[in-house]
C-alpha cells in the first residue's frame, strides 16, 4: 500500500511541474514584444597634431652665424579610435608643408618680408640636421622623405592611431659664409655679405616683398640692405591622408604624389 501511494505522488509532481512550464511558454508568447533598431554610421575626422616639445622661443628664436639651433617637429595621430571604429580605421600617411619667410628691416626703417623656396632658404640662411652630434651633419631624418626643394616631407610609415613619427629633424643650422658644408661656394646670388664700413649687410630676396606668393626658380630678384641680419620664420604644416588597406604600399600606390597634392592645393586627394 506504501508502495502504491509512492508512485503516486511521484506522478503527481511530474504532471504539476509539466502543467507549470506550460503556462510560462505561454505567458513569455503572450507579453512578447519587438523593438526596431535603426544603425546609424557617421562620418569621423581624422586628427593630427603638429608637436615641438623642445622649441623655446624665448632660447631658441634668437641665432647668430653658426648657431645650432634645437627644433624636433614631429606629428602625433590623436584620432580617437572610440569614435573611429577600430585602430586600423585610424592609421594615416603624414606630411608636412614648410614655408620659410624673412623679413628684412630696411635702412629707411620699413620692414618687407620674402618668401623663399626651400633651397634658396638651404644654400643662403640654415640647413636642417638630423645629427645628434656636434658636427651637424646636412641632412633630414631617414625615416622621412623630401621633395627637391625641402617643402613638402613625407613620413615613410603608416602613422597609427595615438602615436608618434620620429622628428624630420632634429637641428636648423645658420650658415656662418657663403659655403656649404665641404666648401663649395653656392655663388654670389645666394650670399648674404657685410659691408665693413658702412656695417651695413646685403641680403639676396626672392619673389614679391609681400610673400603672399611662392617664387618661382632659384635666383633672387635682387640685393636689400639692412644693418641687421633677417628675422626668418620656417611655417610648418601638418596634413594626413587615409588609405585603404588595399592601397598602403608607399612606394607602388603613390602615396607620395597624393599628399604633394593635397599639400599643393589643399584638396581631397582619393586613391583609387
Amino acid at each position: 500500500m506504501k508502495k502504491s501511494k509512492k508512485r503516486f505522488l511521484v506522478f503527481f509532481t511530474l504532471v504539476m511541474t509539466a502543467v507549470t512550464a506550460a503556462a510560462i511558454t505561454y505567458a513569455l508568447r503572450d507579453n512578447a514584444s519587438f523593438e526596431q533598431k535603426d544603425n546609424t554610421f557617421t562620418n569621423g575626422e581624422i586628427a593630427v597634431e603638429l608637436i615641438e616639445e623642445n622649441w623655446d622661443q624665448k632660447k631658441s628664436g634668437v641665432y647668430f652665424p653658426g648657431s645650432s639651433i634645437s627644433k624636433q617637429p614631429l606629428v602625433h595621430n590623436i584620432t580617437d579610435p572610440d569614435t573611429l571604429g577600430s585602430e586600423f580605421s585610424t592609421r594615416v600617411w603624414a606630411g608636412v608643408k614648410a614655408e620659410y619667410v624673412l623679413t628684412v628691416e630696411n635702412v629707411d626703417g620699413t620692414t618687407s618680408t620674402y618668401r623663399y623656396t626651400g633651397e634658396q632658404f638651404n644654400k643662403s640662411i640654415a640647413y636642417f640636421s638630423a645629427s645628434s652630434s656636434t658636427n651637424r651633419v646636412e641632412g633630414i631624418n631617414g625615416n622621412w622623405a623630401a621633395n627637391d626643394d625641402y617643402t613638402q616631407f613625407y613620413y615613410k610609415s603608416q602613422l597609427y592611431n595615438n602615436s608618434n613619427t620620429s622628428p624630420i629633424f632634429n637641428f636648423v643650422v645658420v650658415r656662418n659664409g657663403p659655403y656649404s658644408k665641404d666648401g663649395t661656394s653656392y655663388g654670389e646670388e645666394y650670399v648674404i655679405t657685410l659691408d665693413q664700413d658702412s656695417g651695413m649687410y646685403k641680403i639676396p630676396v626672392y619673389g614679391a616683398a609681400d610673400a603672399t606668393e611662392p617664387t618661382a626658380g632659384n635666383k633672387p630678384t635682387g640685393k636689400v640692405e639692412s644693418y641687421s641680419l633677417p628675422d626668418f620664420d620656417i611655417k610648418l604644416k601638418v596634413y594626413a591622408l587615409q588609405v585603404s588597406k588595399e592601397n598602403e604600399n608607399y612606394n607602388t600606390d603613390g602615396i607620395q604624389d597624393k599628399l604633394s597634392e593635397l599639400m599643393n592645393d589643399g584638396t581631397t586627394a582619393p586613391v583609387n
